[in-house]
């Protein structure tokens, strides 16, 4: 109905940075789907990002210039991490719009331990599911320190950022598939053990949690995950206005034993479960093979969701 806004029409590299590694990747389309003009990766020496906290910004500039320099790179959509974030779903009274960011300012420090006016936050109204008229909304949080320190590595490195996205935003992009709107969990674990889960309802992520594994014992994924599906069901009508059990779970992440977290979710989850396809949005594997394939794509989940924004 409306036309993208131009600073969207930009053509953008998505950049993901997390605690080892940054990710880019860069689409372009191609009649109904999407080519990989280039992608790739650059290692972080550790020490550099710490649970998604900026600690040695310099290294981190010198090798966003190196990325920018070698692809010739002018605009990025880039990530936010997740651990320094907070997504919660509010209901805020029927209120006047003009209203209404008074209310969710209001809200975040019932919900987040942050104060509003050192905060950077966003909103989404999800469907009206109250019977006396509320709005159900959803929010993303994070505080403005943290932005402002991924905001300035991108500008020192000459990178002009256009947008700036939790990852599980980015995530759900890439794993869940177009339209797909039925209560999903999406199980994230990365290659140092970090474990995200994200459920989501018509396409809005309605929780979100990160936990740091303690073992790479398949059965601690299990139990994580069945205590947020627990979590889900009992509080999923009174919090989350919606009667909608989780109706299938999507394992993806760059993690080396993603295969046996999976089967061991297949056996005790009692749900359907997905290996996430990074590709599934972006093109027909039938079609085009992309450059990056199998477990090493898995790693490149939030890069892709980021592309897509454009």
């Amino acid at each position: 109905m409306f036309p993208t806004p131009a600073f969207l029409s930009t053509p953008a590299t998505g950049v993901s940075i997390n605690d080892e590694a940054i990710r880019f990747v860069f689409l372009t389309r191609k009649g109904g789907s999407y080519v990989v003009t280039y992608a790739g990766e650059k290692k972080l020496p550790m020490g550099v990002v710490v649970d998604g906290v900026i600690q040695k910004s310099e290294e981190l500039i010198q090798l966003l210039k190196m990325i920018r320099e070698e692809h010739n790179i002018q605009f990025a959509h880039a990530s936010l991490p997740d651990e320094e974030g907070y997504v919660f779903v509010t209901k805020v009274p029927a209120t006047e719009i003009s209203e209404l960011k008074s209310a969710i300012e209001v809200s975040i420090e019932e919900n987040a331990p942050v104060k509003v006016a050192d905060t950077v936050y966003d909103y989404s109204i999800i469907n009206n599911t109250f019977a006396d008229g509320a709005l159900e909304v959803v929010v993303s949080a994070m505080p403005r320190e943290t932005v402002e320190a991924y905001c300035g590595v991108f500008e020192a490195s000459g990178i002009n950022v256009l947008s700036l996205q939790l990852e599980a935003h980015a995530n759900v992009r890439t794993v869940l598939p177009f339209g797909e709107n039925d209560t999903n969990l999406i199980v994230t674990i990365t290659r140092l053990n970090k474990m995200s889960m994200v459920i989501t309802r018509d396409g809005n992520i309605m929780f979100s949690s990160v936990v740091q594994m303690m073992t790479d014992n398949p059965e601690e994924v299990l139990g994580s995950l069945k205590k947020t599906i627990s979590y889900w069901n009992v509080h999923m009508q009174e919090v989350y206005g919606v009667n909608a059990p989780v109706s299938a779970i999507w394992v993806a992440g760059g993690n080396l034993k993603l295969d046996q977290y999976a089967k061991s979710i297949k056996k005790g989850a009692e749900l359907p479960v997905n290996m996430a396809n990074v590709w599934e949005n972006v093109c027909s594997l039938e079609n085009y093979v992309p450059p990056i394939m199998n477990e090493e794509a898995l790693a490149y989940s939030v890069a892709i969701g980021l592309a897509l924004t454009s």
